[in-house]
């Protein structure tokens, strides 16, 4: 099962175990990938948070599919209820620029971890996404989702990083909470920090 909420830091000692906000996957044994002889981790799992008996318990942001799927669950509008006793539900979007910022060949482009240090996971999706997984969720209206949809949809501005799509979870009451955005990238775009 995989939890789609934050990941551990990367400055978390890896001799500790996630804390409970981590996103992690479990790999049950039969399907997780093969150990070098020296004990190596595979490089598409990605950061080891454990290795318990034959699972390996891993960020699912450093997994290809696992991004991809995220991806693919914004471009057609899923919707999931959750069990979890307080009636939520995630819900995965997309803006109207979602095909144009995605491209012809969104599932040949490569996925990568960003390198930049950031207070959020960041993945790059070939040269022209941008996926930011929120490390400290908030509920209520995101800023950044509220006006990179306005920005996009409804006043085209050419000079921001668009928004493609968002997952939010939303409570009973309609409350959304953030979880993670998906950005065109901005060609040589810098940031303020």
């Amino acid at each position: 099962r995989t939890r789609v909420v934050a990941p551990p830091s990367r400055a978390e000692p890896r001799d500790r175990a996630p804390s409970p906000r981590a996103g992690v996957r479990a790999v049950p044994p039969a399907k997780a990938p093969e150990r070098a002889p020296d004990g190596a981790v595979p490089p598409d799992v990605g950061d080891l948070v454990a290795h318990v008996d034959a699972t390996l318990i891993y960020d699912a942001f450093a997994d290809t599919a696992f991004c991809r799927a995220l991806i693919d669950a914004m471009r057609s509008g899923e919707r999931v209820a959750l069990a979890d006793g307080a009636g939520g539900s995630l819900e995965f979007s997309s803006t109207q620029a979602f095909a144009r910022l995605a491209g012809p060949q969104l599932d040949t482009l490569p996925v990568r971890r960003a390198s930049a240090s950031s207070s959020n996971t960041t993945v790059l999706v070939g040269d022209r996404l941008f996926l930011k997984a929120y490390r400290r969720l908030a509920e209520g209206i995101n800023p950044e989702v509220e006006m990179g949809r306005f920005l996009t949809d409804a006043s085209p501005d050419a000079h921001i990083a668009p928004l493609a799509g968002a997952i939010e979870y939303r409570h009973r009451d309609g409350t959304p909470t953030a979880l993670v955005i998906l950005q065109g990238q901005v060609a040589n775009g810098r940031d303020a920090w």
